[in-house]
Order: C-alpha cells, then structure tokens, then sequence
C-alpha cells in the first residue's frame, strides 16, 4: 500500500470516529441503574408537587457540572457545591423558574464550564471549532505530506 493510500485511511477513521462521537448522545454515559438510583435518591431529598417538575429537576441537575468534579453532574456528585447547587435548582423550581432562567442564573454565577452543552456563542467559539481546526490542519498535513516527490537514489 502506497502512503497515499495509508493517509487516506487514517483521515477517513478520524473522521468516522469524530463524527460518531459527535452524534452520540450527552447522557449514553450514564447507566441505567445509576440513573435510576439517582432519581430515587431526589425522589427522597427533594420532594414535589407533581411529576412533572420532579422530572424538570431531574433534567435540569443532569445538565449541569459539578465543579468540584467536573465530569460528574449535580445529580450524580456527593460534592457539598454540588448539594448547594441541588438545593439552588430545586428552590427555583418550586418558585416557578423556568429550566432556562435556571441555566442562565447559573452560568452568570459560574460561567459556561457549569453546563454539559454550552451554548455556541462568542466565548465558546474557540470551544467549538477548535477540534475541527485540528482535524483540517491534520488533513492539509497528511495531504501536503503524500503529495512530496521521493527522492531516488543518492548524487555522487
């Protein structure tokens, strides 16, 4: 096999592995019966109304970051930031915020990096494009590399 050929396949599995990972869902991490120990567990602690809104508390505290753990969610952290942020939802649920004053309440007071899916916007842009910078500029690399007559033979 050519090197050509070597790089056309390399940039053809980085692709195919970028692109599964990006369309994967946000929450095929957790496990079913960690996700339903943690409902459980809000089901105790933070008692409601209706089902719906326990639901909403459920989505919204899966959603954020904890920011002592950082690759864990409020609903899953034994963090106490987490617990207060637990609390903080929950207050503001049963006052009537929506899921979305909720958010911004909480990415104002603790930035982006609180959210799982941070909103593409001027701040996070680079969060965005910078892994599709990467994989061109691997492209144009591996391209420009293939592209390079070999040299034959020494000159005496």
């Amino acid at each position: 096999m050519s090197r050509a050929s070597y790089a056309l396949i390399l940039c053809v599995s980085l692709f195919t592995m970028t692109a599964s990972l990006a369309a994967k869902d946000d929450h095929s991490y957790v496990d079913a019966g960690l996700l339903r120990l943690a409902q459980n567990k809000s089901q105790q602690l933070y008692p409601f109304e209706s089902p719906a809104l326990q639901q909403r508390f459920e989505n919204i505290t899966t959603e954020l970051r904890c920011l002592v753990c950082q690759n864990e969610s409020i609903a899953d952290s034994n963090a106490p930031l987490a617990k207060d942020l637990r609390d903080e939802v929950y207050y503001k649920l049963q006052h009537g915020y929506s899921e979305d004053e909720i958010k911004n309440y909480l990415v104002d007071r603790y930035g982006q990096f609180i959210l799982f899916r941070p909103a593409f916007n001027l701040s996070t842009v680079v969060l965005w494009i910078f892994p599709l910078l990467v994989l061109m500029i691997g492209f144009l690399i591996l391209f420009f590399q293939t592209q390079r007559k070999p040299r034959h033979g020494n000159k005496t």
